[in-house]
């Protein structure tokens, strides 16, 4: 790698670290102080995740014309998640009159999700979430049972994108009212030293008998539990350590992701 291309990447890396600087410090924020209203808090919670990830693809990508893309998808999230943040009142009072930007920003976030989501774990997830939002547009096209009398583009953007449904509802707001505060918290118990303590008293219960590792997940995720109380910053926390633990005993990398699981 030539120094170059080194120089990119380091600045990418800074901005990286100082943004999910504001992340954290905005989660212990609004976690002390109160949270701010429904959408402005999913928005801003959002708007931070959304950043950071293209910013971490940009980080690892191969290629001038990549990086500049992961780096504009950046700006672009902070962009249209700033504007559903600071326009959140605007758009509640607007709801069901919403202007042309209101649902350009709407149908910009819904692709940027969509994006996102499979820089992360591939093209299922948003397949399957296009089909139902094509269904959704298309049912007076569709044949026999299949069909309904659809919805208007501008109804399924509002819907999906502009108010507390969607990708705005429960699913994000206890992302951004609890799941994230305690991922925190699960980082801060491995950085000081207790989530080693918990792995190594786990691993002298169970590493030298049958199926150790599993065992040990399991004792361990119940231990970590009792500090976290959250089941996925349980798995977030502990599943670095034993899912690669389980592999080489035999456990299939599916096996061994859904044991922790199943623990957390």
């Amino acid at each position: 790698m030539t120094s170059e291309s080194v120089r990119p990447r380091r600045l990418i890396r800074r901005l990286a670290f100082a943004v999910a600087i504001g992340f954290s410090s905005f989660h212990l924020y609004t976690g002390a102080v109160g949270s701010l209203p429904a959408m402005q808090q999913r928005s801003v919670h959002l708007l931070f995740a959304m950043v950071l990830l293209f910013l971490l693809r940009a980080e690892v990508a191969r290629g001038a014309a990549r990086i500049a893309l992961d780096l504009t998808l950046a700006v672009f999230a902070a962009v249209v998640l700033g504007y559903i943040a600071v326009e959140a009142d605007g758009l509640d009072a607007r709801a069901g009159d919403y202007t042309e930007l209101d649902l350009a920003v709407g149908l910009a976030v819904t692709a940027l999700v969509l994006e996102g989501t499979r820089r992360l774990i591939g093209w299922g997830l948003p397949v399957i979430a296009m089909i139902f939002l094509a269904y959704a547009y298309l049912g007076p096209h569709l044949p026999g049972g299949l069909a309904h009398s659809g919805y208007s583009l501008a109804r399924i953007v509002a819907s999906t994108a502009l108010f507390t449904e969607g990708i705005f509802g429960p699913s994000l707001g206890v992302s951004a009212n609890f799941v994230f505060l305690f991922i925190l918290l699960a980082a801060f118990v491995n950085r000081s030293g207790a989530g080693t303590l918990i792995m190594d008293a786990s691993f002298a219960m169970f590493g030298a008998v049958r199926g150790g590792p599993a065992k040990m997940a399991v004792v361990a995720s119940s231990l970590f539990g009792s500090i976290s109380g959250s089941a996925v910053a349980n798995t977030g926390a502990v599943g670095p350590f034993t899912i690669p633990l389980m592999k080489p005993v035999g456990f299939e990398a599916r096996f061994a992701a859904a044991v922790e699981a199943s623990a957390g």
